[in-house]
């Protein structure tokens, strides 16, 4: 058996798996978000995002902002933060119905991006009336990413420090040397012109320096010499070259 078809039988039963399960959550409750981004700068400095509830229920959500930061391997934190300003922080949506929530930016911007998750989060009835500081079941929510631009020019700037092979995986460090976050959409793995394998991307925060990892399959890393590298997103394309040693292949 050609070993390419079988990992993109693979990848595809993978992706028919999670198409059932975002099908069997959607169905559960029904409700969307826009837009799925906010930016802020000098010049836009509030914003308003619009929740609709499709479903034929009427569902309560509560709001809250966390800062996000991410650590020295790029892992993402996330703490409670009252930066921005936002309301409301509760609220029932009826059937087929819709609200929006309002924000917006306040103080001086720093000397480098910052960067938080908006959580709209659905909850039950019973858990919206419990008093403060008890527990609350949430049943869905989503994370909105809000930036808001440095106090200069706002300008990211990646490079690839590192790419090695270790237990069977690559390991791409990207660091972001600028004061502005990017996000790389994939990092695909090649022999020549052979796509080996792909995995989807994530942000790299101003300053900060992100371990994407990329499982090899076994039969490829052991018969190769080496593999290129190629993290992309719309104005990014960074490859590199990762020297295989099949000692590293295995786990």
């Amino acid at each position: 058996m050609n070993p390419h078809h079988s990992r993109r039988r693979t990848l595809g039963a993978l992706l028919l798996a999670a198409f059932l399960a975002a099908a069997l959550a959607a169905g559960a409750a029904a409700f969307g978000i826009a837009p799925i981004r906010l930016d802020f700068d000098r010049d836009t400095r509030t914003g308003v995002i619009t929740l609709n509830n499709d479903d034929t229920i009427r569902e309560t959500f509560q709001v809250r902002l966390m800062r996000w930061t991410q650590d020295a391997t790029g892992a993402d934190h996330y703490e409670d933060s009252s930066d921005l300003v936002y309301f409301p922080r509760l609220m029932a949506v009826e059937p087929k119905d819709k609200r929006v929530i309002r924000i917006g930016s306040r103080g001086e911007p720093a000397s480098d991006e910052k960067a938080y998750r908006l959580y709209v989060e659905e909850i039950s009835d019973g858990a919206a009336s419990a008093q403060a500081g008890s527990s609350i079941a949430v049943r869905m929510r989503f994370a909105l990413p809000i930036f808001v631009a440095p106090a200069g020019k706002a300008e990211s700037r990646a490079e690839v420090v590192d790419a090695t092979l270790d237990k069977g995986q690559a390991h791409i460090r990207v660091h972001n040397a600028g004061n502005r976050s990017f996000k790389v959409e994939t990092i695909t793995l090649r022999d020549g012109a052979t796509e080996v394998a792909e995995v989807a991307g994530w942000y790299v925060l101003a300053g900060a320096t992100r371990d994407f990892a990329v499982p090899i399959p076994h039969d490829a890393c052991t018969r190769l010499k080496s593999l290129e590298a190629q993290l992309k997103n719309e104005s990014l394309d960074l490859r590199r070259t990762i020297a295989i040693d099949p000692a590293r292949c295995g786990p």
